[in-house]
């Protein structure tokens, strides 16, 4: 069977014709999924998107929701009673955040912040 390429089809701005706005879910101290954002997907949708702010989520943020048990009910709120509900995201007791804060912190030299992060991850 022949594999054939999948086409990259660009879109025409979004006319907001749709039942459900577009999610983005995205940890603003990622910069650059905050770049991606704001040059990408803001011009392209505008005002008909919704935002949602997850400190701490890391690049992974859909990986830190699900390690949080948080993830299903998030989408199934958005996808059946097109709600966007609370999140409550303990970054301090997940290990994907917990992770990418230590690694941040080493990064920064800040190395003994990183080794309490590491001591809560393990």
């Amino acid at each position: 069977m022949e594999c054939k390429p999948f086409p990259h089809i660009v879109r025409q701005k979004n006319t907001g014709s749709y039942n459900l706005k577009p999610v983005v879910i995205l940890d603003p101290k990622q910069p650059r999924d905050n770049l991606y954002y704001s040059k990408r997907i803001l011009p392209h949708f505008g005002t008909y998107i919704d935002t949602v702010k997850v400190y701490d989520g890391t690049h992974e943020v859909a990986k830190a929701l699900a390690n949080q048990k948080v993830l299903k009910d998030f989408t199934l709120s958005i996808i059946i009673e097109n709600k966007i509900p609370e999140i409550d995201f303990k970054p301090e007791e997940n290990s994907v955040s917990l992770s990418e804060m230590a690694y941040r912190s080493a990064k920064e030299k800040k190395y003994d912040c990183a080794n309490r992060f590491l001591e809560k991850y393990y």
